[in-house]
């Protein structure tokens, strides 16, 4: 599977699916939500998309921080993806910035 930020509108609706809420798949797919829009999605977001039980809010966001912990075991060195997780949070950066500052310190990892 790709990536979650790699993720297209259609991507996310078959996932929502997958995760057994088929019921909120077309919300997702009409509001084109796609991956990188989830790693952004917080418990407001799910209710204006109509996700109105609470018991389906907490399924979608714990169903993705699974999704997100084994992509990062999989794709990342922890280190790297927490770095990536901080420098993502500052809006000064840029991602080339972010890729610039994660070779750097992956270098810098390998000569200590």
């Amino acid at each position: 599977m790709a990536a979650v930020e790699e993720w297209t509108a259609q991507d996310v609706a078959d996932w929502i699916n997958h995760i057994g809420l088929p019921a909120h798949s077309l919300s997702f797919l009409d509001n084109a939500v796609t991956g990188l829009d989830l790693l952004e999605i917080s418990d407001s977001i799910l209710e204006w998309l109509g996700v109105r039980d609470i018991a389906d809010r907490l399924h979608i966001l714990e169903r993705l921080q699974d999704v997100l912990e084994r992509q990062e075991t999989q794709d990342f060195p922890p280190l790297r993806h927490e770095l990536l997780s901080v420098i993502r949070e500052t809006s000064e950066y840029t991602e080339t910035d972010v890729s610039e500052k994660s070779i750097i310190i992956l270098e810098n990892e390998k000569n200590i």
